[in-house]
Formats: C-alpha cells, structure tokens, sequence
C-alpha cells in the first residue's frame, strides 16, 4: 500500500491500470501527474517499463518518497502518539514529517481535521500506550484505565503494535478500532519503485516525452473544494491544456462534469460520500483527449 490519501485510487487502482494498458498501445512511458499517495503509480509500475510519479505539494511528494528510500520509519515511528497539538502543528510542515502526520493521523485522510474526536481521543491514547509500552507498567496502567485485568507478563511478550491490538480485543470482547495504527501499518517500504522518476512540480511544467499516456486524477470539479491545492485548482486551464496536448492525456472525473471535446472510455458507479443522501451515486469516469494510440475494443458507445 502507499500513502493513505483522501481520494486516492486503491480500490481501483488494479482495474484502472489494466483498462489503461489495454487500451492504449505503444506506450513507452506511464505518467501520473497528480501523483498523491501514489497508488496509481505503484500499480502501473507492474504494467509499464517506465512510470513517472508528480506530486504538486511537497509534504505529500516527500512523504511518498520516504515510502521508498524507507526512511518514513523513522521519520514517524509507529509507537508515537501524536497529539491534537502536534497534528496541527506539524501537518503545516513542508516536508516529509508533514506529509506523514497530515495523511496518517487525519480524518479520512483529510489533512485538516485530527483523526479522533475529543470525547475519545484519550481512550485511543491509551489503547496506542497499550499496544507499544515499552515497560509493563504503562501496559498495566492502560488496562487499569479501561478497568480490565489480565496477565500483563504474557501480553507484554506480544510483538508491539497490531498483535497487541488483536489482544486487547479479546480481552474487551468487543470491537475496539485505532485507525492510527492500522494506517501506520499499512505504511511498506516501496522498494520495487526506487527506479521511478518523480517530479514536485505543477502538472503543465512535467516534460513529457513522446509516446507516452499521460493519466491525471484531478480534483473532481464539485462545490466541495477543500483542502491545500482543491480550491485553488482551475479546471478550466486543465481541460484547455489536456485538450491541446500531442500525447494521449487521460482524467478521472464525474460523468456530468466531462466537458466537450473529451470522449469518456470507462465509467463505474460510486456513491457519493459528500450527499446528504447517503445512497446517491455518481458516475465517475475516464475522459480521453482523443489523442494517441487506442484500442477501439473498450470504448463505450
């Protein structure tokens, strides 16, 4: 997994890929301008020889590449409890640290909000203290917060972190979630990508070069602008320059949203989180610039 990010493509990330690589030819190079948690490249990294990772914001940029030279480990460590106060703190860091804290310990991924609510974040700081004491004190003293007994000597022999957690839930007999440490173990050292080329810049400013396939996930163009590059992205400026662009240029967006000009290739249904009716679902969907070499076989009617 890389870097957990508001809006990144995991779930789709395989499906995504391989519509792509089999419906444009001849592609000698993979671009993902709007890198984020870097999902889309890892993936593509499987499919084509060359990929080549952007990433706008900085934080996020060095974040994701701490993923790969594996220094994120101890940039921010898994048995550090991060405060309300040091979230928002150094979520405001333009380096890897705040790009680490800002996705990791935000809700949903958000990079504004901290992760928990304040009527349960000391019941979440002390089941983390649980799960990494270094000494069998503060394990006994988390227990003894939640009123629980149980053999400390036999717990405190558990590897730290999620087989701690596993205990703890037995021993509460009920479900008992620390988003924080699951993020943090997902978090993997991305050594198959230490040959990808990565850029920190604007979208427009990557040289690309020819015979490639250019994929961008954009900020979807909704009245939900938040965030430190969302509410100030032009779509407009985009679909200009995606439009006039000679290589094979490729954004995910929601259906009604594609202008004219783009032909849409693939679609699939997904609800929309932002409603405040929960059940209603969007289209989202791949737009093509028309440019490039593409398989005629997967292009919707």
């Amino acid at each position: 997994m890389a870097l957990p990010y508001q809006g990144n493509k995991q779930a789709i990330a395989n499906e995504l890929i391989l519509f792509l690589r089999n419906s444009f030819l001849e592609v000698n190079t993979f671009y993902d301008l709007f890198g984020g948690g870097g999902n889309i490249s890892e993936v593509a990294s499987k499919h084509f020889k060359n990929v080549h990772y952007n990433e706008i914001l900085t934080p996020i940029y060095c974040a994701f590449k701490s993923l790969i030279d594996g220094s994120y480990v101890n940039i921010l460590p898994k048995s550090e409890w991060i405060t309300r106060e040091v979230f928002n703190t150094d979520k405001l860091l333009n380096n890897a640290r705040g790009g680490l804290v800002s996705t990791c310990w935000s809700f949903g991924n958000n990079q504004i909000h901290y992760i928990y609510g304040a009527e349960i974040e000391e019941q979440k700081r002390q089941l983390h203290l649980f799960c990494f004491a270094e000494n069998k004190q503060v394990m006994q003293d988390s227990l003894s917060f939640f009123n629980l007994e149980s053999n400390v000597d036999y717990l405190f022999n558990l590897p730290a972190g999620h087989q701690r957690k596993l205990a703890f839930k037995k021993i509460i007999k009920q479900r008992f979630d620390l988003q924080s440490l699951e993020r943090l173990q997902s978090l993997e050292r991305l050594q198959s990508l230490e040959r990808l080329e990565t850029t920190n810049i604007s979208y427009e400013l990557v040289k690309i070069e020819p015979n490639s396939l250019i994929y961008c996930d954009i900020p979807y163009n909704t009245k939900h602008k938040k965030g430190n590059y969302r509410s100030t992205f032009c779509h407009d400026t985009f679909y200009n320059w995606a439009l006039n662009h000679n290589e094979a240029v490729v954004f995910s967006e929601y259906l009604e949203n594609v202008p004219a000009g783009f032909k849409v290739i693939w679609k699939r249904y997904k609800q929309n989180l932002f409603s405040a009716n929960s059940n209603l679902k969007m289209t989202e969907c791949l737009a093509w610039n028309g440019k490039g070499n593409f398989n005629n076989f997967s292009l919707f009617d």
